[in-house]
């Protein structure tokens, strides 16, 4: 897949230039905990035990939850199955169990459900419930975009940028990354932040580092978001220094789930902190 491909797909052109950002877009990536799904509308009684099951499982009532999945998968809704699948793989029903998360996402992706390719996808990138395989986990990448599923349209860019594949293009993912943010994928957009900050197939400019890492904040990218925010502000990239707030964002990070420790380990870091003014 290039370029051309997904202009004809999608029907618009991949010029990289910056782009108005839509402030009415929505986050949409896969989400560890069960929520309703948003501005969903049901068309059928499927759909009525889909959207119901989902609220169900935030509630906290499992058993429930789980039962309305099942008829509505049994009716033929597929999100039913994804869903289903994705409690399977996150442990929503008790145990993890990515075997048999991995072949519903396998059932439901050769039925045509793109959010099941995505998945399918990650499972097969990261080995989970099946053997790791790169080849095939490209394959249903881009199978999910060209069905237009925006985040693996996200994740494909960015697996692109770092050279995951045998065949990668940088500017296949940049074009990837700017339609998912420019659709409101937060994961797009601080991956547009590190680009920028890291020079990755365009030129190094932290003040668009710092606004498009604060841009994935405001529209949920989360934790890794927000420590990138917490980065810019301690060395002072696209903004100037200001040691309580970096703290401050550094701290809500943490709270959100980021593993600073793992982080230090990585960068092999004592103290965070002492390496001020050192560019990551």
């Amino acid at each position: 897949m290039n370029t051309k491909d997904l202009d004809r797909i999608l029907e618009r052109n991949s010029d990289l230039v910056d782009r108005e950002f839509p402030m009415d877009g929505r986050t949409c990536h896969m989400k560890n905990a069960p929520c309703r799904p948003a501005g969903y509308e049901p068309e059928d009684e499927a759909g009525v035990m889909y959207a119901d099951g989902m609220e169900f499982l935030e509630r906290g009532d499992i058993q429930t939850g789980r039962w309305l999945l099942e008829e509505a998968y049994k009716a033929g809704n597929l999100k039913a199955g994804n869903s289903l699948a994705l409690g399977l793989s996150y442990g929503w029903f008790g145990e993890r169990d990515e075997e048999a998360a991995t072949r519903l996402f396998r059932k439901l992706s050769h039925k045509g459900e793109r959010n099941a390719m995505n998945n399918y996808a990650f499972a097969y990138l990261h080995g989970l419930g099946v053997k790791k395989n790169l080849y095939w986990a490209e394959f249903w990448f881009q199978r999910a975009i060209a069905k237009g599923n925006l985040c693996a349209a996200a994740t494909y860019g960015q697996l692109n940028i770092e050279n995951v594949f045998s065949k990668n293009s940088k500017s296949l993912g940049l074009w990837l990354l700017f339609w998912a943010a420019d659709n409101g994928v937060a994961q797009a957009m601080n991956d547009i932040g590190l680009c920028y900050e890291e020079g990755q197939g365009m030129h190094v400019d932290y003040d668009k580092a710092f606004e498009w890492f604060k841009k994935s904040v405001e529209f949920g990218g989360g934790a890794c978001a927000e420590f990138n925010v917490s980065r810019c502000y301690r060395y002072g990239l696209g903004v100037e220094v200001d040691e309580d707030k970096a703290n401050a964002w550094q701290n809500l990070a943490i709270e959100h789930g980021f593993d600073i420790d793992s982080y230090n380990k990585a960068f092999c870091l004592d103290l965070y902190s002492q390496y001020e003014g050192y560019d990551f």
